[in-house]
């Protein structure tokens, strides 16, 4: 899936796809020996101090969406102190 998305954005961008890259990029997901991959991805992910949130797969705007809101009300409720309940009137 990922490596298809990739495939897509070069030809559309560029008119075709780069090989090498492509071969490059099919290696991130088991890690190439040097430079970038999922596990030292989600190694420095983990390593922050912030909260982050991880979205993964196929997910249109609105899925996203979907998760990012609860997401940013539940770290604004954690910081302020509130328990995420609202009360009428949007206080």
């Amino acid at each position: 899936m990922r490596l298809a998305r990739l495939r897509e954005r070069e030809l559309r961008l560029y008119g075709k796809a780069d090989p090498e890259f492509l071969e490059w990029a099919a290696q991130y997901d088991v890690g190439p020996p040097e430079g970038r991959s999922l596990a030292r991805q989600r190694a420095w992910l983990a390593a922050r101090k912030c909260p982050v949130l991880c979205l993964e797969g196929d997910l249109s705007t609105q899925q996203r969406l979907a998760r990012i809101g609860p997401w940013i009300q539940d770290i604004v409720c954690r910081e302020s102190g509130h328990d995420g309940a609202t009360r009428a009137g949007g206080d």
